[in-house]
């Protein structure tokens, strides 16, 4: 299995992006609840993290 590394684009990997915080979120709480309230807004920031060419992490996909 090849490792790539790239800079997410929130426009393309949004959906997977939220995947990847919901799996991780379960893993810490052990359940859903409140993931809804936890995941509201930080695509908005997300976005608004990279419309500002600020400090962006690369991925493992």
């Amino acid at each position: 299995m090849a490792i790539a590394y790239r800079q997410i684009s929130i426009d393309d990997d949004l959906d997977l992006c939220i995947d990847a915080r919901k799996d991780a979120y379960f893993c810490r709480f052990g359940h859903y609840d409140g993931f809804d309230d936890f995941i509201r807004g930080i695509a908005e920031s997300w976005r608004t993290i990279g419309d500002r060419g600020m400090v962006r992490h690369p991925h493992i996909f």
